[in-house]
């Protein structure tokens, strides 16, 4: 079946259709994180890339942060059903994600997080 068809037979525009899927595939980014992080806290912290450079392992604080995300993911599925609300849904989501990052860079510029460390920057090897 065509997108069109989709369209015409849900009387969803082709263009609604395609928000409804970026909008949960981004949400199923943040819903696996968050399930990485509820299900595997030490493994999320030594699978991602600078974790470990924040300070020593916390499992409860993964959790905590792993229920963040999983909020902003049930927020984007949210979006994705119900897209008259997508605005205020989508700005708290991004507010969530945009403070989480400044606090990142914040950490950086401060001097508790080493500036050369990259996201999904290889190792180095010395």
């Amino acid at each position: 079946m065509s997108t069109n068809q989709f369209a015409a037979r849900t009387g969803q525009s082709s263009r609604a259709g395609l928000k409804r899927f970026l909008i949960a595939l981004a949400g199923l980014g943040l819903f696996a994180n968050a399930l990485f992080m509820l299900a595997d806290p030490l493994g999320w912290y030594g699978a991602v890339e600078g974790v470990p450079d924040t300070g020593p392992f916390n499992p409860h604080f993964v959790r905590d942060i792993g229920v963040s995300f999983l909020t902003a993911a049930l927020t984007m599925a949210a979006t994705a059903r119900w897209l008259r609300l997508a605005w205020p849904l989508l700005c708290t989501v991004t507010i969530y994600l945009g403070l989480h990052a400044l606090l990142h860079l914040w950490d950086v510029a401060a001097g508790r997080l080493p500036p050369d460390r990259q996201p999904c920057a290889p190792s180095r090897v010395a």
